[in-house]
């Protein structure tokens, strides 16, 4: 990460004092494993989704906001993941927690949504809360259990091999 994009990640944290602040560290690979909080959230749309509606047996949740650097750095990377997973029975949900459709669409317009992805809104940083997410952007892996069984904190390489070798221990190991 830029020293000018930490600093605007520490600015913005320190200027949106009620919501997490943003920030970029080392993934998390080892965490306890825990069921992962049920949601119902809305696309931008207006379809609601919930956690029991995604069939798929392995789901990365990914919560983003438009205001953080990282996240926004990150973006592009998150959807260049989606074709190039497409034949892997993994669901990407992208959860901002932006307070409206306008300010997330900007950064992540529905135009780019592959068929393995679900765009949703957590406007009141609910949904975010209750995963445990403190910082911006954080992403949680889930396996066919509907168990948390990794975390990542911090802008990610979607494509890159970390990612690729969570979802096959998940698809390979259900527990």
């Amino acid at each position: 990460m830029r020293i000018n994009q930490k600093i605007q990640c520490i600015i913005a944290g320190l200027l949106i004092s009620l919501l997490p602040a943003c920030d970029s560290k080392p993934p998390s690979s080892t965490l306890p494993t825990r069921s992962a909080p049920a949601f119902e959230l809305k696309d931008a749309m207006g379809k609601v989704y919930s956690l029991q509606d995604i069939k798929e047996p392995v789901i990365i949740v990914h919560f983003w906001a438009s205001w953080c650097p990282p996240c926004i750095e990150e973006i592009p990377r998150w959807i260049a993941a989606a074709p190039a997973l497409k034949n892997v029975p993994v669901k990407l949900v992208a959860i901002s927690v932006d307070e409206s459709w306008e300010k997330a669409l900007k950064v992540f317009p529905v135009s780019k949504l592959a068929p393995n992805m679900l765009l949703l809104l957590d406007p009141k940083s609910e949904v975010a809360g209750k995963y445990g997410t403190h910082q911006f952007p954080e992403s949680y892996l889930l396996n066919r259990e509907r168990k948390i069984v990794d975390k990542w904190i911090g802008s990610q390489d979607w494509t890159g091999s970390m990612v690729r070798f969570g979802i096959a221990k998940s698809l390979a190991n259900p527990q």
